[in-house]
């Protein structure tokens, strides 16, 4: 993952072909190590453009495609990707059982609506093209499997548990990390709907930025995450707008023009109106994506396949 971020900013992508391969993996001192200069000088510059891209106004690549999101008879966004999980998973009820395109589409669809919240998202989309596109190139270099767990059976007869706690390269490690990706939105998505959680949490955090970092983040991604990555992730998530303007965002222009043509009183009450479908939303789609997280990691587990490196 260190690899993407970093070749998405422009850093030559021969800087981590020339490093030796570490253990434990060790982004940071891989890198430093290839540029033989101490790996703690080179934090400051990769992480400052990292945040620097993260917290760019202009709109991210593929956004004006985003605006032409087909809704359907969904009333929003995150209605859409609850509907399309629920879908999957319904008409695919094998544990492991979901057509590999249709999975990817999915998740497309999922990584491509979060990241209208901003900030951290685009590193978390960053994360999920390059894991989506691993999982793709293994799928077209195994035949096409039909199904999910047909393409990570067949990675398993290849050997990809190299040892235990880790595995290879692979669609399988890639599914696995998309699993911590969901796990984020899920997170996020769970106190947008339910915003008693930022008291209800063991942090002392009651903003949603804060509670995004110390909860969240600490229980789903940080585990697994270097020093570099750790460092990145916790300045753009303490960047993140409140709960209320992350609404509006994923709401878009409907809860705008709502409340932006009332008088100041009704204005407020007004807004809630208009933000009401998207609440309801945010609960559906809390439940379906804790079915999508709990059916790909049971198959993993089912499988004995685990990975714990940090990157």
């Amino acid at each position: 993952m260190a690899e993407v971020l970093l070749e998405a900013l422009g850093f030559p992508t021969e800087y981590w072909a020339s490093a030796p391969a570490p253990e434990p993996p060790s982004p940071l001192w891989a890198l430093g190590s290839s540029l033989a200069v101490p790996g703690a000088l080179l934090v400051l510059p990769v992480a400052a453009a990292l945040i620097k891209r993260v917290l760019a106004p202009q709109l991210p690549a593929g956004a004006e495609k985003e605006a032409a999101l087909d809704y359907g008879k969904h009333r929003t966004v995150v209605g859409l990707v609850a509907a399309t999980w629920s879908r999957l998973l319904d008409e695919n009820p094998a544990t492991g059982a979901i057509p590999v395109e249709a999975l990817l589409d999915a998740m497309a669809l999922q990584s491509q609506s979060a990241q209208r919240i901003g900030g951290v998202m685009r590193l978390v989309r960053t994360c999920d093209e390059a894991n989506m596109q691993r999982i793709r190139s293994s799928w077209e270099a195994h035949g096409r499997p039909s199904t999910i767990r047909e393409l990570v059976e067949c990675e398993k007869r290849s050997g990809v548990q190299r040892a235990p706690g880790r595995l290879k390269e692979s669609a399988t490690l890639a599914l696995l990390w998309s699993t911590r990706m969901i796990e984020f939105w899920l997170g996020m998505v769970q106190v947008l709907a339910d915003p008693l959680r930022l008291h209800s949490s063991s942090s002392s955090s009651t903003d949603l930025p804060a509670h995004a970092s110390n909860v969240v983040y600490a229980t789903t991604i940080e585990p697994f995450h270097g020093f570099l990555l750790r460092s990145t992730f916790r300045a753009a998530l303490r960047a993140l707008p409140s709960r209320e303007e992350m609404l509006r965002r994923l709401a878009g222009r409907g809860a705008k023009s709502a409340a932006g043509g009332a008088k100041e009183g009704a204005k407020a009450a007004e807004e809630a109106e208009a933000l009401a479908p998207l609440l309801d939303d945010c609960k559906r789609c809390s439940a379906v994506t804790a079915r999508v997280v709990a059916t790909l990691r049971g198959m993993l587990e089912e499988l004995q396949l685990h990975d714990e490196q940090q990157v």
